[in-house]
């Protein structure tokens, strides 16, 4: 974070990074709206997305060419799982609860520790071995019947997938990020998400009525191309941790929302599971700030 920006700057940050935030987490009560499939309700997201982006690039005449053919695989690898993230995201809404969904979503860090271990060599500590066990208590006492049978322990599970799937993304953008502006990193990753998830989409299409058209515009445009760009315009005045925090606030955010218009009132044991994890990942950012 730059020490010269003003006190005006800071705030409106704090204020767009916290509407964005509140806009992802709407994501999966939107998805509640339409009775589309998972994998439509995916490939119309990125697709809307890509459409939107590339028409601002080319009117702000965006420089899009990358610089050589390892960055463009690397890029169509992590758009391929960036669809494959939000797919079981949606899943995991349709499958159990937006809480259960959003809190094994935030277990992604747990991920991304031991990814960066065996991909960088990242030293495990004995704290991170910690936060992890707490971080998989948390997620277990939010769904206790463990039984595949069980649509909520499923979801868990497909959760969980998705986090892994957010954690492998990460890594993937580790090697092009510092290379290429955020605009054209999101472009080639949304576009290559709309290629990977356009077969299932076709697949399982039974039809659009209007509300599944405006559901589907609103999450492409609203939740992933604008709430995008504020969240990433905030990233010139507020620190990683700061960015890092305020990101969990999706899981609170989601599950409020979810109660408020889709009447899904928390389990004690998801109230419980979700707080532990929260705040183990609160922590965890608290003590990067530190060191």
């Amino acid at each position: 974070m730059n020490n010269s920006v003003s006190k005006k700057d800071i705030t409106r940050s704090i204020l767009y990074i916290n509407i964005a935030v509140l806009l992802y987490g709407t994501s999966g009560v939107m998805s509640r709206f339409t009775e589309v499939s998972s994998s439509m309700l995916t490939f119309g997201r990125v697709f809307v997305s890509t459409c939107v982006i590339l028409i601002y690039s080319l009117i702000v005449k965006k420089d899009l060419q990358l610089k050589n053919k390892r960055d463009f695989i690397i890029l169509m690898a992590a758009g391929a799982v960036l669809g494959f993230h939000f797919l079981t995201f949606f899943v995991s809404i349709r499958l159990s609860t937006v809480a259960i969904a959003t809190i094994t979503y935030a277990a992604a860090p747990l991920f991304m520790v031991f990814l960066e271990h065996f991909v960088y060599g990242t030293k495990l500590t004995k704290k991170s071995l910690i936060m992890t066990i707490l971080i998989i208590i948390g997620v277990s006492i939010t769904c206790p019947d463990i039984s595949f049978e069980n649509s909520m322990f499923m979801g868990l599970l497909v959760g969980l997938l998705s986090a892994f799937l957010y954690g492998i993304l990460t890594v993937l953008n580790n090697e092009v990020a510092s290379k290429y502006d955020s605009t054209t990193v999101t472009l080639y990753q949304q576009a290559a998400a709309s290629l990977t998830t356009l077969p299932f989409a076709f697949i399982t299409f039974n039809g659009l009525n209007a509300t599944d058209i405006a559901v589907i515009v609103f999450i492409g445009v609203v939740i992933t191309a604008v709430a995008f760009a504020m969240f990433v315009s905030t990233q010139r005045y507020l620190s990683v941790q700061t960015v890092g925090i305020v990101s969990t606030m999706e899981t609170v955010y989601g599950i409020i929302l979810a109660a408020v218009f889709l009447h899904e009132i928390p389990s004690r044991g998801e109230l419980i599971g979700g707080l532990i994890v929260l705040s183990v990942v609160i922590y965890a950012q608290l003590d990067i700030q530190k060191n």
